[in-house]
């Protein structure tokens, strides 16, 4: 008690009296300090008002272009300039020898060029998800579309792959695009399904099957091996199981053996082959050896553009379709016709690219991108396989270059198709960035698929009860 009332007296005689002020002091003048307003960070810059309209053509172009891939526009684009060229370069003897009109073949392909760069504009701006809600239709579609011409053309003129005379409507080449389509969507609803065997392989094989078997009907044995190839890398790439890919493309295989083996046609281009194989000068049939003689002359540097003498009648058979890269090789050298082979290489990079960028939860656009780059550089390979007698012959053109309107259409189809991809793939955040197609055996192999979701911070600590002070 008599300690609390010392520091009770010690307090008071510090503070002074309520109401009074000690003598000689005056009261302090307190001054009202105006607030000062919030200091506020400066706001970013809106993209879109810092950057100026364009007011040429070309920095529109770049504008309207800027979310898209536009190395493989330039890659497409260049490839379909050198094929005009050489459409005119290699067609324009037989076409005055037949038609008495040079550019007969070339005014042709310009038209088609033209419809499929349209084509390509409006399969680039509609969103690719609506292939996905149209995949079962587009199924159907396509399968009337192979079979109207064995109709057609068994009771016209026995053409089975083409709906017209000139062969420049092929449903076949439709059916590609189609068939990348529907599997890309059919792959990317199964998920975890697709490794058991009643829901994977087996109504995969089915599709396949039906599919193949109308292209080998009309009889297109290239188109159906390149389907093949095609369907096997999408549902590899899709998460199959190695066995069940492996026991698929057996029975492929053996299917397609027996065909060929019950095609006088195909057994006689495989008996070329073998020929050619065991002596490449002389062996083989006639146009093998053309081809080979092609390229042989052509030299380093090539001839020179138009200069080619085995393009016209009695030399190199259809210089301005399937065999156009042999003219190509004549005309151009090996120089150019490695400059070809890079732009396709370089195809396949910015294809697995789009393919790794894809920004689908669900995989469709990546199995999508990943169908059309297999399907467009397959065929490319393919086709110089050909025309450098390590394949046989298939009757494939050369994508963008050889001469055929549903080719060169539903080729920048899929380019279109690519680019909509694409640009997804650029507005999609960072954080949603790839891992990689390197997921061995472990779900899809496209990006971001079976992995678990980053676990949270755990939230216990909050229902911790404070600590009470004594």
């Amino acid at each position: 008690m008599p300690r609390k009332k010392r520091r009770e007296s010690t307090a008071a005689a510090w503070a002074p009296p309520i109401g009074r002020l000690p003598s000689g002091q005056a009261l302090p003048r307190v001054e009202s300090t105006p607030s000062r307003p919030a200091v506020r960070a400066p706001a970013a810059p809106s993209r879109r008002r810092s950057e100026a309209r364009p007011t040429t053509l070309m920095g529109w172009l770049q504008a309207a272009l800027r979310d898209y891939d536009q190395p493989l526009l330039i890659v497409v684009g260049t490839l379909l300039m050198l094929g005009l060229i050489m459409v005119y370069s290699s067609s324009f003897s037989y076409a005055y020898a037949l038609f008495e009109q040079s550019a007969y073949f070339f005014t042709r392909q310009l038209m088609w060029a033209g419809i499929g760069l349209m084509t390509l504009v409006f399969f680039m701006w509609v969103d690719y998800h609506l292939w996905q809600r149209l995949a079962v239709a587009i199924l159907f579609g396509m399968l009337g579309l192979l079979i109207l011409p064995l109709i057609v053309n068994a009771a016209n003129f026995g053409a089975a792959q083409s709906l017209l005379r000139s062969g420049s409507v092929q449903p076949s080449e439709a059916a590609k695009l189609g068939l990348v389509i529907y599997n890309a969507a059919w792959l990317a609803s199964k998920g975890e399904r697709l490794r058991e065997l009643g829901t994977g392989l087996i109504p995969y094989a089915i599709i396949l099957a039906g599919v193949d078997g109308l292209v080998i009907m009309e009889p297109d044995f290239g188109t159906a091996i390149l389907l093949f190839i095609i369907a096997a890398a999408m549902f590899f790439i899709a998460g199959a199981e190695i066995k069940q890919l492996a026991i698929g493309s057996l029975l492929s295989v053996s299917a397609l053996a027996f065909f060929i083996s019950r095609s006088a046609h195909a057994m006689q281009r495989v008996r070329d082959f073998i020929a050619t194989v065991k002596d490449p000068l002389h062996g083989g049939s006639y146009h093998v050896q053309q081809l080979i003689r092609a390229l042989a002359e052509g030299g380093f540097l090539g001839r020179g553009i138009g200069q080619s003498q085995i393009k016209g009648p009695g030399g190199v058979p259809l210089p301005w379709s399937d065999s156009i890269f042999a003219i190509l090789g004549n005309e151009l050298g090996l120089l150019g016709s490695l400059f070809v082979l890079g732009l396709f290489l370089m195809l396949a990079y910015r294809g697995l690219r789009i393919t790794l960028n894809a920004p689908d939860k669900d995989h469709f656009g990546g199995l999508l991108a990943f169908g059309i780059t297999c399907w467009l550089v397959s065929q490319a390979f393919i086709n110089i396989a050909v025309i450098t007698a390590t394949a046989p012959l298939t009757g494939m053109t050369l994508p963008f270059i050889s001469f055929g309107g549903s080719s060169l259409v539903t080729s920048l189809a899929g380019v279109g198709i690519l680019l909509n991809i694409s640009r997804a793939g650029n507005r999609k955040d960072a954080d949603d960035a790839p891992a990689g197609l390197w997921r061995w055996n472990r779900g899809t192999r496209l990006s971001g698929s079976g992995r678990d979701p980053e676990p949270t911070p755990s939230a216990d600590w909050r229902a911790i009860p404070p600590r009470r002070s004594r």
